[in-house]
């Protein structure tokens, strides 16, 4: 076989919630929210917990016909390298008590015969989590109660009064101020044709003795419609009939940050070689982040993370 049988099944575990290995247990999937530890201030984001059940070891077929289909063999040759992986798990457990699956977990043989489980935590299960990492944030320590600072105030405060001569001072300012404004708006298009006319007039050549038919020919020339040819004029019509795109989200898995450039475009080389339509992003702190590509759902884009975690454990989804 390619891959090690704990290979594939950490690989199930990241879209199935239950995945049995006949004769020996079943790995259960049990999702967690986000949640905030207020002792350290470090945010974690969700994940699904790994549970071991060794109860459950009904063979259901999904882990022999997902090695079947990787390996690109039969389904009998799959359920073998399946028996073979559970005798060596059982047997190492009971020569060393101890037994330990890449990415999966550790498992623990008591006195008593019971398997203890403990789920290895560098991996992070859960789809929707992709990316995120724990995450340290500051509190808001609010210095005074807003009640506070209203009793504070002085009561014996009194309130402004002002008498009807003053304000009649202030609207004799401020109104014809407001006029002239709403005059300015209401009236811009009738400017902007001036200006328009004006630089109409400058624009005709300054000749005096014109025939009827040479100051047609001069018209022509200098109306602004005349000097835009047929395809500015289709391109500003269709302009004006273009709607408004709203730009959507982009998606880009993340094979490194750096701060130096050149190690930036080492990498941005390499990916390029490999035949990656990699390109480099600019983060708002000033790190040079280094992508495969670019995907337009987010879908696309976990789907491509679980096969480039398979050579890069370090990627991550980027997004925009």
């Amino acid at each position: 076989m390619n891959k090690p049988v704990e290979k594939y099944i950490s690989e199930l575990l990241f879209k199935h919630d239950c995945v049995i290995v006949p004769n020996f247990g079943g790995f259960v999937g049990n999702h967690k929210s986000a949640k905030l530890n207020s002792q350290t201030n470090v945010l974690y984001p969700p994940t699904k917990q790994i549970l071991f059940n060794r109860d459950l070891i009904t063979n259901d077929g999904l882990l022999i016909s997902h090695i079947a289909s990787q390996e690109s063999v039969s389904l009998e040759e799959a359920k073998e390298a399946v028996v073979e992986f559970v005798f060596n798990s059982n047997d190492k457990l009971k020569t060393t008590q101890i037994l330990r699956l890449n990415n999966i977990g550790l498992f623990t043989l008591t006195s008593e015969g019971t398997i203890l489980f403990v789920q290895d935590n560098k991996i992070n299960y859960s789809l929707s989590s992709f990316g995120l990492k724990e995450t340290r944030v500051n509190k808001i320590i609010r210095e005074k109660n807003i009640k506070t600072e209203l009793n504070s105030i002085p009561k014996n405060i009194k309130p402004i009064h002002f008498d009807s001569q003053y304000l009649m001072k202030v609207a004799a300012i401020i109104l014809p101020l407001i006029a002239l404004s709403l005059f300015s708006i209401t009236q811009e298009a009738k400017i902007n044709n001036a200006y328009v006319n004006f630089a109409n007039v400058i624009s005709l050549p300054s000749k005096i003795n014109l025939t009827s038919e040479e100051k047609d020919k001069t018209l022509v020339k200098t109306t602004p419609d005349a000097q835009i040819d047929k395809s500015e004029k289709i391109y500003f019509n269709e302009l004006k009939k273009t709607p408004t795109v709203v730009t959507s989200k982009k998606y880009y898995l993340i094979a490194g940050s750096f701060s130096v450039e050149k190690n930036a475009s080492k990498l941005l080389l390499k990916l390029k070689k490999l035949n990656y339509n990699s390109s480099i992003i600019k983060s708002d702190n000033g790190l040079l982040r280094v992508s495969y590509g670019q995907y337009a759902t987010r879908e696309n884009a976990l789907a491509s993370l679980e096969d480039i975690k398979s050579k890069n454990n370090d990627a991550w989804l980027l997004t925009q």
